[in-house]
């Protein structure tokens, strides 16, 4: 009797397969955790450009949170794993809008704090609304197809 669990065309599991199972799941979770981690440290961030102060942090912070879930959901065959990066993100955001004991939060109430919430909220709903796009069998490798 032979097995064929794991068997792909090379020695190296798909990352179709990879994202799939609750390896993926994982993957997927901290995937969302490191982007909400790194969206909150650094959306407050200002760059002075030309005399003009620029919020280029929550530019960064929102382009990092679409590029994780726009990956997970192209490399993962269902909804589960992105709605996965997208409880995370939520998850580690929200933590940073708690005060603590002295009252400071990581998120505050000001406008990149707000765009940093509502925006990364807009960018997962997109990548779970829109993302199937991208999967079209047209545009993914034969061996990447659902056969």
């Amino acid at each position: 009797m032979t097995s064929n669990a794991g068997s792909t065309q090379g020695s190296t599991p798909s990352a179709v397969a990879l994202a799939t199972g609750a390896g993926g799941g994982a993957l997927a979770l901290v995937a969302g955790a490191a982007a909400g981690v790194a969206g909150t440290g650094t959306h407050q961030v200002v760059g002075t450009f030309g005399g003009i102060r620029w919020p280029v942090g929550v530019v960064i912070a929102l382009a990092l949170l679409l590029a994780v879930a726009a990956t997970v959901r192209a490399a993962s065959s269902g909804l589960v794993p992105t709605l996965l990066v997208a409880a995370a993100w939520l998850a580690v955001t929200g933590l940073g809008t708690v005060g603590g004991r002295g009252g400071d939060v990581i998120v505050p109430d000001n406008w990149r704090g707000t765009a940093w919430v509502l925006g990364g909220a807009v960018v997962l709903v997109a990548v779970l609304v829109r993302g199937r796009d991208v999967r079209s069998s047209e545009h993914r490798p034969a061996d990447c197809r659902t056969r």
